[in-house]
């Protein structure tokens, strides 16, 4: 992705969350965060990564508030 990254839309906005790597069904790492950080922030206009430290499992992602408050706040 790293290489072909100059066809990414400069105008798309990119929102990263991550969370630190405690139970294996986590949907992205730190790590990955990090990888992604490397392909979207020198292209695009709007880059905003966000790491929590309570992540919830996979099955709790949809009712977390701090992921909604995030998401609502990139939005607007």
């Amino acid at each position: 992705m790293i290489a072909q990254r100059h066809t990414i839309d400069a105008k798309i906005q990119v929102l990263i969350i991550a969370g630190k790597a405690i139970k294996a069904d986590q949907p992205l790492p730190l790590q990955s965060a990090l990888a992604g950080q490397s392909i979207f922030k020198p292209v695009v206009k709007v880059y905003r990564q966000k790491v929590l430290r309570s992540w919830p499992t996979q099955s709790g992602l949809l009712n977390n508030h701090q992921i909604g408050n995030t998401i609502q706040t990139f939005i607007n």
